[in-house]
């Protein structure tokens, strides 16, 4: 997809991991601490909802911000699967097999009940997936 070389690529995944690891004991406890989780059972009142964004049905929302695995995935097959040894296609149709669990199964089974999530909750999980797919 980028044209990289494996040890670009490499290189490139490494760092990613790293500032994931950087930026998660101050993430941690921000929003252990900070911040009141804005969706759930601990919906945030009406008020300071409003700063959150609009309301999406949470079998859209899942799907959105799951998505991205599925499409690095295909991204992943589509530019490797030459380089790939079989072990590794084996565990990249496992993974594949699981997001498709995740992230179109779950969606359609959720409850009813389940309530809605706010725009900005969604958005932050779509760019967290994305840099973890």
């Amino acid at each position: 997809m980028f044209n990289l070389t494996l040890e670009e690529e490499s290189l490139l995944n490494e760092r990613i991991a790293k500032g994931m690891i950087l930026i998660s004991l101050p993430t941690f406890f921000v929003l252990r601490y900070l911040v009141p989780s804005p969706w759930g059972k601990t919906m945030l009142s009406k008020r300071r909802q409003a700063l959150l964004g609009p309301l999406l049905p949470p079998r859209l929302s899942w799907f959105i911000f799951e998505s991205p695995n599925l499409l690095w995935s295909y991204s992943c097959w589509n530019e490797r699967r030459q380089d790939l040894e079989s072990v590794n296609q084996l565990l990249l149709s496992l993974f594949v097999l699981h997001y498709i669990q995740r992230d179109i199964v779950y969606p359609l089974i959720l409850s009813k009940n389940t309530k809605p999530i706010p725009l900005v909750v969604v958005l932050v999980a779509f760019m967290y997936c994305n840099v973890n797919g």
